[in-house]
């Protein structure tokens, strides 16, 4: 019940996301042929990156409401704190992600 919960979510989540994508296509002033690889992985990882710091904070914002809502029943609570620890655990590693492409790209 919870899955189908989650998963509805963030299928809704896609489909809001949706316009987004779309309309951050090239402009019509300049060819598609002119953008090179690196302005490609550069778009593409700024969306991904993008994504990922909204789903993060999505996971805050859902731990919270856990925490508020769990009135101290001990199962609520750990369910809340792994909520909690799950979206940190994923803000560092993309936090980490970006900072060591930045340290590689400058080394090179």
């Amino acid at each position: 019940m919870k899955i189908n919960k989650i998963l509805s979510s963030l299928i809704l989540v896609a489909v809001l996301a949706l316009p987004v994508i779309a309309l951050a296509g090239a402009t019509p002033d300049v060819p598609v042929d002119t953008y090179t690889w690196i302005q490609v992985k550069a778009f593409i990882t700024g969306v991904l990156y993008t994504v990922g710091g909204f789903v993060i904070g999505v996971m805050l914002l859902v731990s919270g409401i856990l925490f508020v809502t769990a009135s101290g029943d001990p199962e609520k609570v750990g369910k809340a704190r792994n909520t909690l620890l799950y979206a940190v655990v994923g803000g560092v590693v993309l936090v980490l992600a970006l900072s060591i492409w930045a340290i590689i790209k400058t080394w090179i």
